[in-house]
């Protein structure tokens, strides 16, 4: 479907993209579930698409002699990474189809299985294996893998039986795990962390924060967490995680968590690829 990406696509892309950084900025976080409804109806259901699902990946490489054939694609992409790049993950939190999709899922439940903090890193792993055997493959093979994301069944409404068979077990998972799919598989979403943790405006605390616990509880992703050294609280926000939900923002009743302007790249790192 990147073939059929048309200027429509761009602009509408764009407009939710603005509105998402506009919302999270004047703290209107219900706008969030506007926005990913929008793009699930009209990028997923509408246009029967998955943006920056694993096939976009693999059309980066292999349509890029025709740059000027398939631009709307090229846009969309580029869009993509510099919102990232700027802004951090609010294509993910507020604007990905597939993560639409998952969001609902979970939603619906609510009562989260909690993943531990090492098997989640661990299975973290897999989307940077995936993104680069996607990219080698297009590079020195030229081809491209069909059926790799099963979020075809649900906007296509038909597939192979195992596509058929990995979307149920990923939306099943959805329900009790949040976003399963953006953590551990997309490969987009292994360049969007690396993206995120050098982006220039970061997610920090301030000096209202007490360090309580109510960031790391109700931040889904596992994007903040709390560390004690020398019995004294501090709190840690892993901006390569942070999909910009916003659910920190609007919980902290102190103010004390925000988005700041950054122009250093010199960010914290405990020198994993999920974590900065």
């Amino acid at each position: 479907m990147t073939g059929s990406a048309t200027y429509w696509w761009v602009v509408i892309l764009v407009a939710l993209l603005t509105v998402s950084v506009i919302a999270f900025h004047l703290k209107w976080m219900w706008l969030r579930y506007l926005t990913l409804l929008t793009s699930l109806i009209y990028f997923g259901f509408y246009n029967t698409t998955a943006l920056a699902g694993p096939g976009w990946l693999e059309d980066i490489v292999l349509k890029i002699h025709e740059f000027a054939k398939y631009l709307p694609f090229y846009l969309i992409v580029i869009a993509i990474l510099l919102f990232t790049l700027v802004f951090g993950q609010f294509f993910c939190g507020w604007v990905c189809p597939m993560g639409a999709i998952q969001e609902f899922l979970h939603d619906f439940h609510r009562r989260q299985v909690r993943i531990p903090e090492k098997l989640d890193i661990t299975l973290g792993i897999t989307k940077y294996i995936f993104a680069a055997y996607l990219l080698l493959n297009a590079l020195i093979k030229h081809t491209k893998l069909h059926y790799l994301n099963p979020f075809f069944v649900a906007f296509n409404l038909e597939g192979p039986k195992l596509l058929v068979l990995a979307a149920f077990v990923i939306f099943a998972a959805s329900i009790f795990v949040y976003r399963p799919w953006c953590r551990w598989i997309c490969p987009f979403s292994a360049i969007f962390n690396l993206l995120s943790k050098i982006s220039f405006f970061q997610l920090k605390t301030n000096e209202r924060c007490t360090n309580c616990i109510l960031g790391e509880r109700v931040c889904r992703i596992g994007a903040i967490k709390v560390e004690t050294r020398n019995g004294a609280r501090n709190t840690k926000v892993i901006n390569s995680r942070c999909i910009r939900c916003g659910d920190c923002v609007a919980s902290c009743p102190r103010k004390g968590i925000g988005i700041e302007f950054i122009l250093d790249l010199d960010r914290e790192s405990d020198g994993n690829p999920d974590q900065s």
